[in-house]
C-alpha cells in the first residue's frame, strides 16, 4: 500500500465503496496504520458515508496523539476535528474529550472549536480545566467554548473579567454573562454602571435589562440625569417603567414627544424593546389630548408625526 497510497490505487478504492461494512473498515484500518492522521486530508477526496470517516477518526483516537511530536500532533488534529465539524460525528466527542487535559495547546484548541461546533455540553467539565491553563489563548478559547454551550461555570471568569483594564474584554464580558443567563452576576453587573466607559455603561444596562435585575431597578436612576448620553436616557427610563418604576412614566412621555426626531425615536424603541406596556395609559391620554405636540404650537406636522409614532409603538390597542 505504501507506495500507493497518495493516490490510492483501483483496488483500494473499489475495496473503500465495498458494500461490504468488515471490508471497508478492514482497509480503512490498514490506510491509517500506514499514514495515521495523513489519510483524511486524502479520504477527504473519496465520496465515503460518515460513518467510514468516524471509523477513520476513532483508528486515529485510539492510538497515541499525544506522545507525537507537537508539530505532528497539530497538524494531525487540525484534520481529524475538520473531519469531525464536517460529519457531526458527535461519538467521538468522549475521546476528543479525553486528550483534552493531555494534549499539546495547538491541538486542545482544535478540539475546542470542534467541541463547540458539536455543542457538546456533556464536555464542559473538562472544559473548565483549561481556564487554568498557562496559556492565555487556550484560556480565552476554552471561557469562549463554556459561552457558546451556555454553561454557567464561565460565570465566575466572566465576573472577573469585568474589571479587566481592557475595555473590549468588559464589553465581552457583560454580553456573555446574558448569554450564560448569569443572574448570580448581577450585583457585578450593577457595579458595570459605572464603568469608565460609556459604551459599557450602557451594556451594563442592557445585561440588566435582560436578566431581568428588578432587585437593582434603583441604580438605573442615575442614568436617567446622564443628558450627555440620551441614547442610554432613554434606555433606562424604558427599563425602569418595566420594572414598574412608575416615576418613569412622565418622564419616558416627555422625551417620547419632543421635537427632536432621533431622540423621540430612541425612547419609542426602547419602549417596545422591554415591552413596557405600563405607559400606555399615558399615551392613550396624550392622542386624547388637543396640545400641540413638539413644543411649537404652530408646527402641526411634528404634532401629527409625534401622534403617528405614538399610535405605532401602542400597536393594535392604539385603533380600538
Amino acid at each position: 500500500l505504501s507506495p500507493a497510497i497518495l493516490q490510492l490505487n483501483a483496488g483500494v478504492v473499489e475495496r473503500l465503496h465495498s458494500e461490504n461494512m468488515n471490508e471497508r473498515i478492514s482497509v480503512l484500518d490498514e490506510l491509517v496504520t500506514v499514514r495515521g492522521g495523513d489519510v483524511l486530508g486524502l479520504l477527504f477526496r473519496y465520496d465515503l458515508p460518515a460513518s467510514d470517516y468516524f471509523i477513520v477518526v476513532r483508528s486515529i483516537l485510539a492510538g497515541d496523539l499525544e506522545k507525537v511530536d507537537e508539530r505532528q500532533a497539530s497538524t494531525t488534529s487540525w484534520k481529524l476535528n475538520h473531519v469531525v465539524r464536517v460529519f457531526k460525528l458527535k461519538e467521538v466527542v468522549p475521546s476528543l474529550t479525553g486528550y483534552l487535559p493531555k494534549s499539546v495547546p495547538p491541538v486542545q484548541l482544535e478540539i475546542l472549536r470542534t467541541l463547540e461546533t458539536l455543542q457538546a455540553v456533556e464536555s464542559v467539565p473538562q472544559i473548565v480545566t483549561l481556564l487554568r491553563s498557562p496559556e492565555a489563548y487556550i484560556r480565552r478559547e476554552a471561557l469562549d467554548t463554556l459561552v457558546s454551550l451556555r454553561a454557567k461555570e464561565a460565570v465566575p471568569s466572566l465576573v472577573a473579567l469585568l474589571s479587566d483594564k481592557d475595555e473590549t474584554k468588559r464589553y465581552h464580558a457583560l454580553t456573555s454573562l446574558v448569554k450564560v443567563n448569569g443572574k448570580e452576576a448581577v450585583p457585578a453587573i450593577a457595579k458595570a454602571l459605572d464603568d469608565e466607559s460609556e459604551d459599557n455603561r450602557y451594556w451594563a444596562l442592557d445585561a440588566l435589562v435582560l436578566l431581568n435585575a428588578r432587585d437593582h431597578a434603583p441604580a438605573l436612576w442615575r442614568l436617567t440625569a446622564d443628558d450627555q448620553r440620551p441614547q442610554t436616557q432613554a434606555y433606562a427610563l424604558a427599563a425602569l417603567i418595566s420594572f414598574a418604576e412608575s416615576r418613569a412614566i412622565p418622564l419616558a412621555v416627555k422625551k417620547a414627544t419632543v421635537a427632536d426626531l432621533t431622540r423621540r425615536t430612541d425612547m419609542l424603541d426602547f419602549l417596545v424593546k422591554v415591552k413596557a406596556n405600563a405607559i400606555a395609559p399615558a399615551f392613550v391620554a396624550v392622542l386624547e389630548s388637543s396640545t400641540v405636540l413638539g413644543g411649537n404650537p404652530s408646527d402641526t406636522g411634528t404634532d401629527s408625526n409625534i401622534r403617528r409614532a405614538i399610535m405605532t409603538c401602542l400597536g393594535p390597542a392604539a385603533r380600538t
